[in-house]
């Protein structure tokens, strides 16, 4: 700009010197960090990588916890007996019965993906009469 008449000057070159077209709109900015992603974290390092380690040893033992919890169901299952009977070592006053067909007195007849739904309700057959439909 000239400082004695105030009038502005255009830079050299002109409008056309950054190969745009004259009134063709503001320049883009490129895309920044997603506002969705935290910046900041409240922890240090050090701290985050500690949390991180307690985190999945907690998943470790839920993980533990729930295969034993499912091997021990299924185990009654198959075995037609509790754990309380098993420890008491009570004689046993019914028929004993193959593994799958205590599997499909328990689920239900016959085997379907249904079996892993708890929204599916179970086709009881014909249940036996020690069996209880409830």
């Amino acid at each position: 700009s000239d400082p004695e008449s105030g009038v502005r000057r255009q830079p050299s070159g002109g409008p056309q010197s950054s190969g745009r077209k004259a009134g063709s709109g503001p320049r883009l900015r490129p895309p920044t960090c997603p506002t969705f992603l935290p910046v900041h974290s409240s922890f240090s390092p050090p701290t985050t990588v500690i949390l991180l380690i307690l985190l999945c040893f907690e998943g470790l033992l839920f993980l533990i916890f729930t295969s034993v919890m499912f091997g021990t169901q299924v185990h009654s299952i198959c075995t037609d007996e509790t754990g309380i009977e098993q420890l008491k070592k009570e004689e046993r006053r019914w028929a004993k019965k193959t593994k799958w067909m205590n599997m499909k007195a328990v689920f239900g007849h016959p085997f379907s993906l249904g079996w892993a739904s708890p929204f599916a309700t179970p086709d009881q057959g014909k249940a036996d009469p020690y069996q209880y439909v409830v």
